[in-house]
This record gives C-alpha cells, structure tokens and sequence, in this order.
C-alpha cells in the first residue's frame, strides 16, 4: 500500500515540512537536558522554552527543575535563566536568585543575566518586586540604582496610559 506523498510521515512535520513543536516528542529533549555536553545541554533548553511558548507546559516545568538540578553550575544555569517561561513561579525564582547568590566577579555575569531576564518580562510580574529591589538595603547603592533604571523603564514605557 503506497503512502499519500503529501501526507507528512511524522506527526511532528506539518505537510510544508516544518517542524510542529507543538507535537513534538519530548522524551529525547529530556534526556538532552541532562548531558554532559553543554552545546547539547543549551539546545535542549532553547528547545524546551519554544516548545512551551507553543503551549507545551509540561516543557516549562521540565525547565525549571533543570534550574534546580543545576543550581550550583552558574553557566548551566545562566543559560536556564535565559529560557525560563514568563510566568509568576519564574519571577520568585529569580528575585529569589538576587537574594541567594551574592555578588562576586565570578556571579556577576549570572546576577546580571538575571536582572536581564526579569527586565524583560511583562510589566505586571515584575514591577512590584522591582519597587521592592530599590528600596532593600541587602543591595549595594549600585544595584538598587540598576533596579530603579529597569523600574523607570517598566513604568514610562511607550503604551502606559499613565505614564
């Protein structure tokens, strides 16, 4: 019996021959995570945040516990950071991480990745815990300032009515 040539053979590969992330099979991306090989390592990560923007949930809490598997690895973790999803358990996972890991020469790039990452997220998640960064005596005068920049930027952004 001939197959219909126009009919994808997996599942996952849309009849345009694209990838459908959305169908796609986890179980080998899983594994992925959890190499040795950082490449591999940061490829299955990458993967995992889109699969979850494609409304695979279960990729985003794949991801952070690789946050948590990988707490003491700051590389690992800088490259986590970058791909967790934009959602309210993220947000208390970071700020958490401001408070956590203090700040050396050897933290920074991380810390800073952080902060990057919280930047980006929506207004709503992070405004708050930014308002409450500035103000917190834990952090040097130059960290707070760079929590009150990031705020003034979330509070006059283009689009708030407002501001």
């Amino acid at each position: 019996m001939k197959k219909n040539p126009g009919e994808p053979r997996l599942p996952w590969v849309t009849k345009d021959g694209y990838l459908d992330v959305a169908k796609l099979p986890i179980d080998s991306i899983l594994k992925q995570g959890l190499s040795l090989d950082i490449s591999q390592f940061q490829s299955a990560c990458r993967l995992l945040a889109t699969m979850e923007g494609h409304g695979r949930k279960e990729a985003g809490v794949y991801l952070v516990g690789l946050f948590y598997r990988f707490r003491d690895d700051l590389e690992r973790l800088i490259t986590v950071v970058e791909q967790l999803p934009e959602d309210t358990q993220s947000v208390e996972i970071l700020v958490s991480e401001l408070y956590r890991v203090r700040s050396t020469n050897s933290t920074r790039r991380y810390l800073n990745t952080v902060i990057k990452t919280l930047a980006r997220y929506p207004r709503q998640l992070t405004e708050e815990h930014f308002e409450r960064l500035c103000n917190d005596k834990a952090f040097s005068a130059r960290m707070r300032a760079k929590f009150k920049a990031i705020l003034n930027e979330l509070v006059y952004e283009p689009g708030n009515d407002w501001a």
